[in-house]
Protein backbone atom coordinates (compact mmCIF):
# COMPACT_ATOMS: atom_id res chain seq x y z
CA UNK A 1 0.00 0.00 0.00
CA UNK A 2 1.02 3.22 -1.19
CA UNK A 3 -0.03 6.22 0.72
CA UNK A 4 0.91 9.83 -1.34
CA UNK A 5 0.28 13.28 -0.08
CA UNK A 6 0.00 15.45 3.03
CA UNK A 7 0.68 13.20 5.67
CA UNK A 8 1.06 15.65 8.22
CA UNK A 9 -1.90 17.28 8.52
CA UNK A 10 -4.17 14.01 7.19
CA UNK A 11 -6.67 13.16 9.59
CA UNK A 12 -7.26 9.78 7.35
CA UNK A 13 -4.04 8.82 7.11
CA UNK A 14 -3.82 8.52 11.00
CA UNK A 15 -6.88 6.62 11.58
CA UNK A 16 -5.60 4.33 8.93
CA UNK A 17 -2.41 3.45 9.97
CA UNK A 18 -4.57 2.01 13.74
CA UNK A 19 -6.93 0.62 11.55
CA UNK A 20 -4.17 -1.01 9.55
CA UNK A 21 -1.85 -2.16 12.55
CA UNK A 22 -5.27 -4.51 14.03
CA UNK A 23 -5.16 -6.39 11.39
CA UNK A 24 -1.25 -6.92 10.85
CA UNK A 25 -0.68 -5.41 7.72
CA UNK A 26 2.93 -4.15 7.95
CA UNK A 27 3.94 -3.51 4.19
CA UNK A 28 3.51 0.45 3.32
CA UNK A 29 4.91 3.03 1.61
CA UNK A 30 4.69 6.96 2.80
CA UNK A 31 5.53 9.47 0.04
CA UNK A 32 5.17 13.27 -0.11
CA UNK A 33 7.03 16.73 0.11
CA UNK A 34 8.98 16.99 3.00
CA UNK A 35 7.29 20.35 3.84
CA UNK A 36 3.80 17.87 4.24
CA UNK A 37 5.66 15.12 5.60
CA UNK A 38 7.62 15.86 8.52
CA UNK A 39 6.04 12.93 10.90
CA UNK A 40 6.79 10.00 8.41
CA UNK A 41 10.50 10.71 7.84
CA UNK A 42 10.11 7.72 10.53
CA UNK A 43 7.01 6.56 10.29
CA UNK A 44 5.15 4.31 12.78
CA UNK A 45 4.82 1.29 10.19
CA UNK A 46 6.37 0.85 6.91
CA UNK A 47 8.77 3.21 5.17
CA UNK A 48 9.49 6.81 3.94
CA UNK A 49 10.10 6.98 0.44
CA UNK A 50 10.34 10.92 -1.02
CA UNK A 51 10.46 9.81 -4.56
CA UNK A 52 6.81 9.04 -6.56
CA UNK A 53 7.89 6.32 -8.54
CA UNK A 54 10.04 4.68 -5.83
CA UNK A 55 6.92 4.60 -3.79
CA UNK A 56 4.47 3.15 -6.96
CA UNK A 57 6.86 0.68 -7.49
CA UNK A 58 4.87 -2.60 -7.74
CA UNK A 59 2.02 -0.98 -5.60
CA UNK A 60 -1.31 -2.93 -5.27
CA UNK A 61 -2.98 -0.04 -3.41
CA UNK A 62 -2.20 3.74 -4.00
CA UNK A 63 -4.07 6.34 -1.82
CA UNK A 64 -4.08 10.03 -2.58
CA UNK A 65 -4.48 12.38 -0.01
CA UNK A 66 -4.98 16.38 -0.82
CA UNK A 67 -2.80 19.13 0.51
CA UNK A 68 -4.94 20.60 3.79
CA UNK A 69 -4.03 24.19 3.14
CA UNK A 70 -6.52 25.19 5.67
CA UNK A 71 -4.10 22.76 8.42
CA UNK A 72 -1.01 24.62 7.24
CA UNK A 73 0.78 26.49 9.41
CA UNK A 74 3.70 27.86 7.23
CA UNK A 75 4.14 28.27 3.59
CA UNK A 76 5.72 25.32 1.70
CA UNK A 77 8.90 25.76 0.18
CA UNK A 78 7.31 23.94 -3.20
CA UNK A 79 5.06 25.48 -5.65
CA UNK A 80 1.83 24.20 -7.02
CA UNK A 81 3.55 22.94 -10.33
CA UNK A 82 6.26 21.75 -9.05
CA UNK A 83 3.95 19.93 -6.61
CA UNK A 84 2.06 18.15 -9.30
CA UNK A 85 5.25 17.85 -11.74
CA UNK A 86 6.38 15.29 -8.70
CA UNK A 87 3.88 14.11 -6.99
CA UNK A 88 0.66 13.99 -9.06
CA UNK A 89 -0.70 10.44 -9.70
CA UNK A 90 -2.06 10.24 -13.24
CA UNK A 91 -1.63 7.50 -16.52
CA UNK A 92 2.31 8.06 -16.63
CA UNK A 93 3.17 7.90 -12.49
CA UNK A 94 1.23 4.59 -12.72
CA UNK A 95 2.95 2.71 -15.10
CA UNK A 96 5.07 1.64 -12.48
CA UNK A 97 2.39 0.63 -10.22
CA UNK A 98 1.08 -3.12 -10.70
CA UNK A 99 -1.40 -3.15 -13.47
CA UNK A 100 -4.27 -4.26 -11.20
CA UNK A 101 -3.71 -1.71 -8.31
CA UNK A 102 -6.58 -0.51 -6.88
CA UNK A 103 -6.27 3.46 -6.43
CA UNK A 104 -8.16 5.14 -3.51
CA UNK A 105 -8.87 8.71 -2.47
CA UNK A 106 -10.76 9.87 1.04
CA UNK A 107 -12.14 12.74 -1.04
CA UNK A 108 -12.17 15.37 -1.46
CA UNK A 109 -10.63 15.45 -4.63
CA UNK A 110 -8.57 17.83 -6.03
CA UNK A 111 -8.72 16.16 -9.72
CA UNK A 112 -5.61 18.71 -11.03
CA UNK A 113 -3.44 18.23 -7.82
CA UNK A 114 -3.09 15.39 -6.39
CA UNK A 115 -4.86 12.91 -9.03
CA UNK A 116 -5.34 13.76 -13.28
CA UNK A 117 -8.89 13.82 -13.84
CA UNK A 118 -7.63 10.96 -16.27
CA UNK A 119 -7.56 8.71 -13.66
CA UNK A 120 -10.31 9.12 -12.40
CA UNK A 121 -11.69 7.29 -15.54
CA UNK A 122 -9.13 4.22 -15.42
CA UNK A 123 -11.05 0.77 -14.20
CA UNK A 124 -8.81 0.26 -10.80
CA UNK A 125 -10.13 3.80 -9.89
CA UNK A 126 -12.45 2.89 -7.19
CA UNK A 127 -12.55 6.46 -5.48
CA UNK A 128 -16.39 6.50 -6.27
CA UNK A 129 -16.77 2.72 -4.48
CA UNK A 130 -14.51 4.12 -1.49
CA UNK A 131 -16.77 7.08 -0.81
CA UNK A 132 -20.31 5.18 -0.83
CA UNK A 133 -19.00 2.65 1.01
CA UNK A 134 -17.67 5.13 3.86
CA UNK A 135 -21.08 6.38 4.75
CA UNK A 136 -22.51 2.61 5.46
CA UNK A 137 -19.57 2.22 7.56
CA UNK A 138 -19.39 4.78 9.60
CA UNK A 139 -23.45 4.64 9.77
CA UNK A 140 -22.13 0.69 11.00
CA UNK A 141 -19.96 1.95 13.15
CA UNK A 142 -21.90 4.61 15.18
CA UNK A 143 -25.25 2.22 15.11
CA UNK A 144 -23.24 -0.43 16.90
CA UNK A 145 -21.64 2.13 19.13
CA UNK A 146 -25.15 3.62 20.39
CA UNK A 147 -26.93 0.27 20.74
CA UNK A 148 -23.95 -0.81 23.39
CA UNK A 149 -24.79 2.53 25.49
Amino acid sequence: IAIIGDLDHSRVVNSFIEAIQIVGYKKLTFCGHPDLCKNFVDPPIGNFEPELDAALQDADVVMALRIQNERLSEKLTISANDYIDRYQINIDSLQVADTEMILLHPGPVNFGIELSKEVNELDNCKIRNQIFNGVGIRMAVLTKLFSQA
